[in-house]
């Protein structure tokens, strides 16, 4: 058999190719045995599919052992032996049960926890800080100094307990 090939390949043609080459474009499957072939070199001169030529078929596409499990084998009895057959009725119990006991825990509603106690005691510590500047804007006249003084400490201690809260809290 001639060493070089042409290769017809995306209605291209393509080579010369070495064996070698051949046999790593098909290893990758960049050529099948339905691949167009010229063999440089042959008295025949004709473009023929690569399953066409048994020789160079056989060389690049070579017949892959098939594995096959053995009837009676002593792995297969030991095997069946280690698991137990299936029943329908006692897997539709546990199934039962399961959803039984998740529908239970769907009613459950958990206790605040820490973030949820946290941000309702900030809201606590703000309407109380915020009071006596509410308390400044409704009651004192109006050329007060202090109508300015108590809604603006009541936004800077609010500010305070913020950041005590939830920054200073969240380094410990």
């Amino acid at each position: 058999m001639s060493t070089e090939f042409h290769l017809m390949e995306d209605r291209k043609i393509t080579g010369p190719h070495s064996l070698a080459v051949l046999r790593q474009k098909a290893d990758v499957f960049a050529i099948t045995p339905e691949t167009p072939v010229l063999t440089r070199g042959s008295a025949d001169t004709t473009w023929r599919l690569i399953s066409q030529i048994p020789a160079l078929n056989a060389e690049l596409f070579p017949q892959k052992k098939s594995l096959a499990l053995q009837k009676n084998s002593p792995a297969l009895s030991s095997l069946e032996s280690a698991y137990e057959p299936v029943q329908v009725e006692k897997l539709l119990r546990q199934n039962t049960e399961r959803q039984v006991a998740a529908e239970s825990l769907a009613s459950y509603t958990p206790a605040p926890g820490p973030q949820r106690r946290r941000n309702r005691n900030f809201l606590i510590y703000v309407l109380l800080l915020n009071l006596p500047g509410l308390f400044a804007l409704v009651s004192i006249s109006a050329d007060s100094p202090l109508k300015i003084i108590l809604p603006s400490l009541s936004v800077l201690a609010t500010a305070i307990v913020y950041w005590v809260m939830f920054h200073v809290l969240d380094a410990r």
